[in-house]
């Protein structure tokens, strides 16, 4: 009987081993003000039924967690001589984690709880998702959809997006609403069937159509890709940009009237060109170390765009007025460390781009997923808008 006793004390012992030894996952982070970004100290963190609060630099902790979480973050009673923070409304992020990571995930917190403008529309998982500008009020799109749905386009801000479907050998682009509409116009709208390869799907208001990038194999100069546009009303197809080296990144300034892609020579350098709507008259904009990936600002005089110039690939901004000059050609924006990078630009209409990232940049650390952040143009001032998305456009 003494060794029965003595077996399941040592089986007991050996699970509890086994627990303990299970790898779990940690959140660390800021929470801050919007939308000036103060640092909060003494913000109320919690994950279900734990609660941390912020210390004197408003950063939190929280260790032994799951692979889904859900976390609330507000802030304590109001008392005399409060922090006007008292007055910020709680806010709720839900995420899936990685057992075993450590993950940054930055909070803020708003006078309303309800979404902030302007919406963001990105890709994660196979799906097309929303989020507002602080990476709140998160919700899938098209999760009722077969196959998968990428690269996500508004067509009107907040109201109606666009996407490409893939299925086995089918590629369509859809058009859907963001809400339940009525029996007389349907929620989802079939425009076009494309090339299996097409990507980078970029709607252009002014001119009523799509950009987008296909594979394509020519006898001569074997396989490159070339740039399409696309009717919103018809589905009629265009060829744009093709003939030497590959073709990508296209996008239209917001007035229609001109076109910017990313071209690779038989060099291997990456660069930006700019021509009229058609493809005509295409002149190099920016050809110093690879640049890539133009985003048009709202007024369309300035253009972001990602170039390794000093290194690692990075997020800079030039004046389009400096084509042809031989003037310093772009202003720096991020600064990634080794491994790190920070890709595909979209500049909003509140003087912040959106880029996507493998690091933090507040602790330099690489991250296990790509995530969104927000640069203050005008200041510089970098934000983590919400983890784990990608193809992201507002």
């Amino acid at each position: 009987m003494k060794r029965i006793f003595v077996g399941l004390a040592l089986l007991v012992s050996a699970c509890a081993a086994f627990e303990e030894g299970t790898p779990t996952a940690r959140l660390q982070g800021e929470v801050r003000a919007w939308p000036d970004g103060t640092l909060v100290p003494g913000a109320l963190v919690r994950v279900k039924d734990r609660e941390v609060k912020t210390d004197a630099r408003g950063t939190y902790e929280i260790e032994s967690l799951g692979e889904r979480v859900s976390v609330e973050v507000s802030v304590p009673p109001p008392k005399d001589g409060a922090h006007p923070s008292a007055a910020l409304a709680p806010r709720v992020r839900e995420l899936a984690l990685v057992l075993g990571e450590t993950r940054q995930l930055d909070l803020w917190l708003a006078p309303s709880s309800g979404s902030i403008d302007p919406k963001i529309l990105f890709e994660r998982g196979g799906a097309v998702w929303e989020a507002d500008a602080l990476g709140t009020h998160q919700r899938v799109l098209t999760e009722d959809l077969p196959g998968t749905q990428v690269s996500p386009s508004w067509v009107d801000l907040g109201r109606q997006f666009a996407f490409i479907l893939r299925q086995p050998n089918r590629t369509h682009v859809w058009i859907r609403s963001t809400e339940p509409t009525g029996p007389l116009e349907p929620s989802s709208r079939y425009l076009a069937q494309l090339p299996d390869s097409a990507s980078e799907l970029r709607y252009n208001a002014a001119g009523k159509r799509f950009s987008y990038t296909v594979a394509v194999r020519s006898a001569h100069l074997g396989m490159g890709t070339e740039i399409r546009e696309l009717d919103a009303y018809s589905g009629a197809k265009r060829d744009l940009v093709g003939g030497s080296g590959i073709a990508a990144n296209p996008t239209f300034s917001p007035d229609g009237t001109q076109l910017a892609w990313a071209r690779r020579l038989a060099t291997g350098t990456w660069q930006i060109w700019v021509s009229g709507p058609r493809g005509e008259s295409a002149r190099a904009l920016l050809a110093a170390g690879n640049c890539l990936d133009p985003a048009w600002s709202p007024s369309g005089r300035q253009m972001a765009y990602a170039s390794n110039l000093e290194g690692a690939m990075d997020i800079y901004f030039t004046s389009v007025e400096l084509v042809g000059s031989s003037r310093p050609g772009g202003i720096r924006l991020t600064r990634s460390p080794k491994g790190g990078f920070c890709r595909r630009p979209v500049w909003g209409r509140d003087g912040e781009i959106l880029f996507e990232s493998n690091f933090h940049p507040t602790t330099g650390k690489l991250q296990p997923a790509v995530d969104l952040y927000a640069v203050k143009v005008s200041n510089g001032r970098i934000r983590q808008v919400l983890v784990d998305g990608r193809s992201a456009d507002w």
